[in-house]
């Protein structure tokens, strides 16, 4: 059985006593609440869609490249990193790596990131 995304949100919406406001605002009635109740469930169905995806068909890319100081940053990575499995030397060791909101730290030199 296929449900499209929007009777999703409004069966949600329903479930949740928000069903009105939500209906009048998809339905083409400009109400702030209705309006920010359909965006917030919106952005919850993706998020659940999302994982659902990656823990279902998990999605796994290898990289090599080199650092002077040990620092990558994600935006060097050819792929978007949604996790980090590994992070390898060039003899396939794996190494200790730390990850901050912008990058991951480990030890300078050759390196694949999984």
């Amino acid at each position: 059985m296929k449900i499209s995304v929007k009777a999703a949100v409004r069966t949600a919406a329903q479930m949740l006593g928000v069903g009105e406001g939500v209906d009048a605002y998809f339905d083409g009635g400009e109400t702030e609440e209705g309006k920010k109740d359909a965006e917030l469930l919106l952005e919850c169905f993706n998020r659940v869609e999302n994982e659902l995806a990656l823990d279902y068909l998990p999605l796994i890319a290898e990289q090599e490249l080199s650092s002077l100081s040990g620092d990558v940053m994600y935006a060097q990575l050819s792929k978007p990193a949604v996790r980090i499995l590994c992070v390898e030397d060039e003899e396939g060791n794996c190494l200790k790596y730390r990850l901050f909101p912008d990058r991951l730290k480990t030890q300078a030199g050759g390196l694949k990131v999984i």
